[in-house]
């Protein structure tokens, strides 16, 4: 356990442009060999973040290196944009047959509603939950209108 007050520095260290075909699996390589090496030279761990496409084939390469290499313990993430759209796309397809995309078709186009629900169609799926968020507990403030903070608390905690 660590002492209050306590911490270590991190460093987030951009990497040189590589003027090349982002999508070729010879240059996505090459990026996490370097990354690798420059972390190696740090003493640090490696943590690559790429976007939705490039990260399976990084992904890919990691997985496909041999246990020796450098590259082997590079720790590919995907980036906070594209993780959020799969989260949208997740909660799209746990609550699909759920009635949402009804409620949601009353609000927007019945066209975009599959675009919400993939979150493919980022700030309307982010202002859709928020709108089914506000729907659902504006019909649970009319049904229970004494509902305080403490007990829907408690009902969350019995739920489980």
């Amino acid at each position: 356990m660590q002492e209050a007050g306590s911490y270590q520095t991190s460093r987030i260290m951009p990497v040189p442009f590589i003027n090349l075909d982002a999508g070729n699996m010879t240059t996505i390589n090459s990026a996490l060999t370097y990354a690798a090496s420059e972390c190696k030279l740090r003493n640090t761990s490696c943590i690559v973040t790429f976007d939705q496409p490039l990260f399976i084939k990084a992904s890919e390469i990691v997985e496909a290196a041999e246990k020796n290499s450098p590259i082997s313990s590079v720790i590919v993430r995907l980036g906070g944009f594209h993780l959020l759209m799969s989260y949208l796309g997740c909660i799209g397809s746990i609550m699909k047959g759920s009635g949402i995309e009804e409620l949601r078709g009353s609000v927007y186009a019945q066209a975009t509603v599959p675009h919400l629900m993939s979150g493919h169609a980022f700030s309307r799926s982010v202002r859709a939950n928020f709108l089914t968020l506000v729907a659902l507990f504006k019909c649970l403030f009319e049904k229970y209108p004494n509902l305080t903070s403490d007990t829907m608390e408690s009902l969350v905690l019995n739920s489980e």
